[in-house]
């Protein structure tokens, strides 16, 4: 994680790194964000409006549940998954005609495969639900020094995601009204039937149903510095200059940065931050964006560009934790991003994402 308490902590880095001549260059990109620390706590138990990743959203009256289309490519998708399947079935059934393989695979669970990818092809020809992610009191946020000016300091923004393969779909809203206004919100009972399909098990294994799930994850926020990645390519590869902005991202860049967050019982960081830039895993978000924003110019100079980083988030969550994992994911970022005017004109919903991974 690089981000800086403050922008003397940035400059001393720099100095470190024998880059003072670019100094303030590098500063001058510079942008405050929110970092933020997650606790779980029961969340029926919450206060409406509390910021929070999980459990159920809080939403205005009139707001509907955010709806994916039937995939226009659901037979090409289907496929894909039925093979998945087909290969996962060969081998249990190899699993049970063999004893040097461990453990004798039940005919039940079998069938239970058999269900789970007849469930996960069935909602591919339909709409269906998007999964709920976090909501951020942006109102109550905004009391903080590292909060992004460019965003708005009233109501609340909330971020789903498509938990069934990567549909350009709206992943953002936000709701003007102040979020102690909200009403609490449970899951589509499709999800939750969705959900509770994919997590069951026969015996000698443990089922994991979304009644199990009540708990939700606080966010305590955390004022930072934050610069762009960009200035890893802004000089020409394998070069010298190129080498030392590499090497201080590496070594002095971390080692003036905030390493961790106040550490408490049952609370930890998983890399959420709203506003200033991504904290990257690989390469740019900006030049991973996909559909109409795959062209030149989607960065034009370090800290330039027409995309703004808006939400980002970790992959893990606590156990019981009311949240539904997107199919294939894992326990990387994911990072919320829109344009410069789409952010000013407060259209949330024109927002994309990209997906990291180490």
């Amino acid at each position: 994680m690089v981000a800086f308490k403050t922008i003397a902590d940035l400059t001393r880095s720099l100095q470190a790194a024998e880059l003072a001549a670019d100094a303030a260059a590098i500063v001058a990109t510079a942008r405050p964000t929110l970092l933020f620390v997650r606790e779980q706590a029961d969340d029926d138990g919450l206060p409406v409006g509390t910021s929070k990743m999980g459990g159920c959203p809080d939403l205005p009256d009139g707001f509907a549940w955010p709806m994916r289309p039937a995939y226009a490519d659901a037979q090409k998708r289907a496929a894909r998954v039925r093979k998945t399947g087909d290969h996962l079935i060969a081998t249990m059934t190899e699993w049970m005609t063999d004893p040097a393989k461990g453990r004798p695979v039940l005919p039940i669970e079998l069938d239970e495969v058999r269900a789970k990818y007849e469930a996960k092809t069935a909602v591919l020809f339909a709409p269906f639900p998007l999964g709920f992610v976090a909501q951020l009191d942006l109102a109550d946020l905004a009391r903080n020094e590292g909060f992004d000016a460019d965003l708005p300091r009233t109501g609340m923004l909330s971020i789903f995601e498509d938990l069934t393969g990567d549909a350009e779909v709206p992943r953002a809203f936000w709701h003007q009204q102040p979020a102690a206004t909200c009403k609490r919100t449970p899951f589509p009972t499709s999800l939750i039937a969705h959900y509770d399909i994919q997590h069951s098990w026969s015996p000698p294994l443990t089922s994991e149903t979304w009644a199990q799930s009540t708990k939700a994850e606080v966010l305590t926020a955390y004022s930072a510095i934050t610069v762009p990645h960009h200035w890893k390519n802004a000089y020409p590869g394998q070069g010298p200059k190129w080498t030392q902005i590499w090497n201080w991202f590496d070594k002095p860049a971390y080692e003036y940065s905030i390493h961790e967050l106040p550490d408490k019982a049952n609370a930890a960081n998983f890399g959420d931050r709203l506003g200033g830039w991504p904290d990257n895993i690989q390469g740019n978000p900006e030049d991973e964006l996909p559909g109409e924003t795959a062209r030149t110019g989607r960065i034009i100079r370090p800290g330039v560009t027409p995309w703004r980083h808006l939400f980002s988030y970790g992959g893990e969550f606590w156990q019981r934790t009311r949240h539904m994992k997107p199919e294939d994911s894992g326990d990387g970022n994911t990072f919320v991003m829109i344009r410069d005017a789409d952010l000013a004109a407060r259209r949330f919903e024109k927002a994309g994402s990209v997906y990291q991974q180490t």
